[in-house]
């Protein structure tokens, strides 16, 4: 399944989205797509071809959402998912007429917990730029850091006090597991009992008597949270400093803090302090001037942080009293969304249709005494032996005299699972499975 085309020829949305949505780009900012669509019948009915979203990041950021992915997101109030019905009109880039479903009630898809996810994605940002101004501070080293720098000692039992509150290093040693990341530590053992990485090289219990005959001398625990912690701000030091914008780079160590996590932070919280009191989000930030200001490093981290944490302190009050609802009419955006899903395949189906009149050759009525079936198919795979899906949509025009005095249209739509060449099934000299689509059609006739 191309799920990229899947995605294209069923799209409901696309928009601009992020720095230029929101009226905040600079030179060389990203082009960041998003948009939503809505699956085929053989995606959203069946368990077997489901899809939750697109996404690439070349030529442009590119994401995609399936509809009702998008739908469980917004009423979860996820910010970047909220903004798509929010987005300036002049940064839509294409909309079915089924998006407008949705979009006519995106007041009444807002709730109080706005207050939380928004939070959070500020807490994100706060979070990125202090650790970014601690790694500023405090460079990693190259060298990783190493299991045996974080077991401490529990119970010294025969080595000396020097010992009392760090384990042996030198020397030969064995160490048995006992589970839980405690160890016990016998003398003259096999050899040192880290290896030439600093991992723990041990053994089990039952295995130990074969390792040494000596007597237990201490017992010891590795700090696996302290180090796997350690080392995954390790591991993202290094690829932060790999990665990072040279710019955006200088302005971090110039400010102390990454402005443009700072940008971030304070849209966020004004965003989430608008929607409580007014009923809705602005993407285009008309403070967007000042937003631009913090991402060009002209306010310090204390003025940010003085800010920000004004509005933080409002909101709790600011949800305690706004009129937004505590949830959503979920069996009415269900109703929305069937509905939106409805309205694509119909239009799917009535380009089918309106693609009958350009076959070759004039139009001619059929005769009242014939069934006339136009027949469009869409089969995933290639003619190969293997099963595959295929879609079937067939326009009946019944010709008629009397009270139906012109020609009727009939819709029919049918999924059939087939082995081998599924054109065999409908009219095998009528089809072509290298033709366009528009050729695809074929006219078959049988007497009523």
């Amino acid at each position: 399944m191309d799920i990229r085309r899947l995605a294209e020829e069923n799209l409901l949305f696309k928009s601009r989205s992020g720095s230029r949505a929101y009226g905040t780009a600079i030179s060389g900012s990203d082009t960041d797509i998003r948009g939503v669509f809505a699956a085929g019948r053989l995606n959203v009915v069946t368990p077997f071809f489901r899809v939750e979203m697109v996404e690439e990041k070349k030529p442009d950021d590119l994401i995609l959402w399936e509809l009702s992915r998008y739908v469980k997101l917004v009423c979860d109030q996820n910010p970047n998912i909220m903004e798509l019905l929010w987005v300036d009109p002049a940064d839509v880039l294409y909309e079915h007429s089924a998006w407008s479903l949705l979009r006519a009630m995106r007041e009444d898809l807002l709730t109080r917990k706005l207050r939380h996810t928004y939070a959070g994605y500020a807490k994100a940002q706060l979070d990125g730029m202090k650790r970014h101004g601690r790694w500023l501070n405090n460079p990693q080293p190259e060298e990783p850091p190493r299991p045996c720098d974080f077991v401490s000692m529990v119970h010294n039992l025969t080595l000396p006090r020097e010992f009392n509150k760090r384990v042996p290093r030198d020397g030969t040693w064995t160490a048995a597991e006992c589970g839980n990341d405690i160890y016990l530590l016998f003398p003259d053992g096999t050899g040192n009992w880290f290896d030439a990485s600093g991992a723990i090289r041990s053994f089990s219990q039952h295995d130990t008597a074969e390792q040494t005959s000596q007597p237990l001398a201490a017992i010891v625990k590795f700090n696996r949270t302290e180090y796997e912690g350690l080392k995954r701000d390790h591991e993202n030091y290094w690829v932060w400093r790999k990665n990072r914008n040279k710019a955006r780079g200088e302005g971090e160590e110039r400010l102390g803090y990454d402005p443009k996590n700072g940008s971030h932070l304070l849209r966020l919280m004004r965003t989430a302090e608008e929607a409580l009191t007014e009923g809705i989000i602005r993407v285009k930030r008309p403070d967007a001037a000042e937003l631009l200001a913090i991402r060009n490093g002209e306010w310090s981290y204390e003025r940010l942080m003085a800010v920000a944490g004004e509005i933080d302190a409002r909101l709790p009050e600011l949800e305690a009293a706004s009129s937004l609802p505590t949830t959503i009419d979920l069996a009415r955006v269900g109703q929305v969304v069937m509905e939106m899903y409805q309205r694509l395949w119909d239009t799917k189906v009535a380009k089918t249709v309106a693609a009958v009149p350009n076959l070759t050759g004039a139009w001619v009525p059929p005769d009242p005494r014939e069934r006339v079936i136009f027949v469009d198919v869409e089969m995933t795979g290639h003619n190969t032996d293997a099963a595959r899906i295929v879609e079937v949509a067939a326009v009946e025009v019944l010709g008629g005299c009397g009270p139906v005095a012109s020609s009727t249209a009939m819709l029919i739509l049918m999924l059939l699972s087939v082995t081998g060449d599924a054109r065999s099934m409908v009219c095998r000299p009528a089809f072509s499975r290298t033709s366009p689509p528009s050729k695809t059609l074929g006219r078959v006739s049988w007497l009523s």
